[in-house]
């Protein structure tokens, strides 16, 4: 998705959040979360209880149905957020294990842009619904990326 969220700010450097859901469960106070699964919604009824305790401090990493093809291309993990006003994933004790800033310069985002479409990360790879097949489609045929 960076590739193409950031079409409409080219005055402004781009920010890429990059988190691990494995390492961020491994936070977890849920014991039967190891370090090796990300755990269904759909599957386990104890995921809301743990997310509905005021105990639990760590966001959770779940996959859901896998039942759009959005969903498939993008390989769809979601964070689930305990109950707060607001949250800060930065400021979690042990966030360098699990988050990562990736700072995109404002002038390296067309070239980005461009590395990214030669290596097959597109629109429409991403985001496989007729709108943005058809925007590649026009985009290809104009000679534009």
């Amino acid at each position: 998705a960076t590739q193409f969220k950031k079409e409409k700010h080219y005055d402004r450097d781009s920010i890429i959040w990059c988190i691990n859901p494995i390492k961020l469960n491994s936070h977890t106070r849920f014991p039967a979360y190891d370090d090796e699964k990300i755990p269904n919604i759909c599957a386990d009824k104890e995921l809301q209880t743990l997310m509905d305790s005021p105990r639990q401090e760590y966001p959770l990493a779940v996959i859901g149905t896998q039942n759009t093809d959005r969903i498939i291309a993008q390989k769809g993990v979601f964070i689930l957020f305990p109950v707060r006003e607001s949250f800060d994933l930065e400021s979690l004790e042990g966030a360098d294990d699990f988050l990562i800033k990736i700072i995109l310069p404002k002038e390296h985002i067309e070239t980005i842009k461009h590395d990214l479409y030669y290596i097959g990360i597109t629109e429409s790879s991403l985001f496989p619904e007729l709108e943005s097949i058809s925007k590649e489609l026009k985009h290809n045929y104009e000679g534009d990326i």
